[in-house]
């Protein structure tokens, strides 16, 4: 599954191909010669938008930030994490999973997603 945005300062498209962990920017400017440049990024990013800056951001990428800051700050120790939703509870695993505790601390995400399910 992709994600597929419009950037409002350039022509280009952000496409997110969240399987493969890798984020495109597509220039659009000439369009018998689209130029794609490749971003490498965790698997799984997904559920962004565009906030009130036109920066774009994704809530995986967040929540896994965060993730980290609170598994650092409450020294791993933790009793469960309840996300918003699927992309931000697969967020929170990647950080979980550096931290050894995949599998040791339950995950709720909110959407039953395939991916999420899965996880």
């Amino acid at each position: 599954m992709a994600a597929i945005v419009a950037s409002h300062e350039h022509a280009e498209f952000i496409v997110n191909v969240k399987e493969t962990g890798k984020i495109l920017l597509v220039d659009y400017t000439d369009l018998k010669n689209l130029k794609t440049t490749e971003i490498e990024a965790e698997r799984f990013l997904h559920d962004g938008g565009f906030e009130s800056k036109h920066r774009y951001f994704m809530d995986a990428a967040n929540a896994s930030k965060l993730m980290e800051n609170i598994l650092t700050a409450q020294q791993n120790k933790i009793d469960a994490v309840v996300a918003s939703n699927d992309g931000t509870g697969l967020g929170a695993l990647t950080s979980m999973k550096a931290q050894g505790l995949a599998g040791k601390v339950p995950i709720s995400g909110q959407d039953a997603t395939a991916d999420g399910c899965a996880a």
